[in-house]
């Protein structure tokens, strides 16, 4: 199967496709553009299938460069639906051969341009309550999570994907539980996913929590500074910064200073996140710690601090045993 990174692109290259298609892939965009052009709906739909389940490895990138060469916003939408019709191009949609992750955001943004309802489509493809109708491997239900969490606004993926937070793999849960913390205004879930033993969601919830500034919202951060584990209450310590709490500066240079080398490292990721000028010189005293992850991350963090404006993006990456680490991404 091509990959993206075998073809360079080039001026006339598909922008989304991030590549020229195949000699295979263009004679398989030709029958799709025949039997998806065909005027007569009930015969178009009984043909397209068929053609697609006889080359799945074809058919997106011969859709996607179909759904390009289309100008019309109409003509792009009706091809557009008449190709959710088939439930493999999702499936090959989300499949990590074809696209990094950036390139996948960019490719789900552009279809959610022409189907508002693209988030919902996605996310029926992870497993379901009570079945598991496409098997997608954890690693691609975890990027269609992550992805999900950007192209999706408001509350309506809970009803979809809420059940994730207490599904059997734990790293699916975590990224289920931030996904839906974040969109959730319940203090009773939110109290509910903090009683679990398991650090990976607790720390998903808290990270669920950045942004959002409510009063159940804050007292979750506020209480999960007495956290045992170093990456609940740093995502904590994020979450108080971006509500503007006044106390965190102090809170941070503190757990810096902390006996466990795990809060140390921690912290260190905190002040490169946060991004403050007056971190700098904790971060240089950190760069010198006895214990060799808190050293890393401390001149990490220091290299960042003149370009950070801001606080978003990836949270601390996950380092030692999932007992002392956080809810891996």
């Amino acid at each position: 199967m091509p990959r993206p990174d075998d073809m360079p692109p080039s001026e006339d290259t598909p922008n989304l496709l991030g590549r020229r298609l195949t000699p295979e892939e263009i004679a398989f965009e030709s029958q799709l553009r025949d039997a998806l052009g065909n005027q007569e709906r009930r015969q178009a739909r009984s043909k397209f299938p068929d053609i697609a389940a006889r080359s799945p490895q074809l058919l997106l990138p011969a859709a996607i460069s179909l759904l390009e060469s289309e100008s019309h916003p109409v003509g792009r939408r009706r091809l557009y639906l008449q190709l959710m019709e088939c439930p493999e191009f999702l499936i090959q949609l989300v499949q990590p051969q074809w696209f990094s992750r950036e390139q996948f955001l960019k490719v789900c943004q552009a279809l959610k341009e022409i189907d508002d309802l693209l988030d919902l489509r996605l996310a029926r493809l992870v497993p379901g309550r009570h079945s598991d109708d496409y098997e997608l491997p954890r690693e691609v239900v975890l990027r269609l999570l992550d992805v999900l969490h950007t192209i999706s606004s408001g509350p309506r993926l809970i009803q979809v994907i809420g059940h994730l937070a207490n599904y059997p793999d734990e790293r699916i849960a975590s990224k289920a539980t931030m996904l839906v913390g974040h969109r959730i205004r319940s203090a009773a879930w939110l109290q509910s996913h903090f009683l679990t033993t398991d650090a990976r969601v607790r720390a998903s919830v808290v990270e669920g929590l950045w942004g959002v500034d409510t009063i159940s919202a804050r007292k979750c951060l506020l209480n999960s500074l007495k956290d045992s584990n170093n990456r609940v209450v740093g995502n904590a310590l994020v979450g108080l910064h971006l509500l503007g709490e006044k106390t965190v500066d102090q809170a941070v240079e503190h757990m810096l200073r902390d006996a466990r080398p795990s809060f140390r490292r921690t912290a260190a990721w905190v002040m490169g996140r946060i991004g403050k000028p007056e971190f700098a010189e904790a971060l240089e005293r950190a760069a010198q710690d006895e214990d060799s992850t808190v050293r890393e991350m401390a001149v990490r963090s220091r290299g960042a601090l003149p370009a950070a404006e801001a606080v978003n993006g990836a949270a601390e990456p996950e380092q030692g045993p999932p007992t002392e680490s956080a809810a891996a991404r």
